[in-house]
């Protein structure tokens, strides 16, 4: 299960044009429906497993998002976000300049981190 809504993704950020897919497959090895039955959009499981794994409250996470990159980044942070608190995940988005947010990757001091590139293939990934 997952709190992604690739549906509002394939709205808000590529104008409704775009397709779901499914991480470690080549495209076109499932159908659209096949993929939309493998990964399931459904906050409120994705909040009972949460809740299973010992966070029954939820989790906070403070994700560092480096500010020199665009206004797109930023959206799409705010939209994942947005969606999983849903699932019971509480985000906090810590701007810092480039250099900054790069020196936390390399040191691995990070609960989640955005990357911010284009993701080909999968939202979740």
């Amino acid at each position: 299960y997952t709190a992604i809504d690739r549906d509002e993704f394939i709205r808000v950020m590529a104008d409704g044009r775009g397709t779901w897919a499914l991480g470690g497959t080549v495209p076109g090895t499932f159908s659209q429906d096949e993929i939309k039955q493998i990964v399931k959009y459904d906050p409120a499981q994705s909040r009972a497993l949460l809740a299973e794994a010992g966070f029954p409250n939820g989790m906070n996470l403070e994700v560092p998002f480096p500010t020199d990159r665009g206004q797109i980044y930023l959206t799409r942070i705010e939209l994942i976000q947005a969606q999983v608190v849903k699932a019971g995940f509480n985000i906090t988005i810590k701007p810092m300049v480039w250099a900054d947010y790069t020196n936390l990757r390399r040191q691995g001091v990070h609960n989640l981190q955005y990357a911010n590139r284009e993701v080909l293939g999968d939202v979740d990934s």
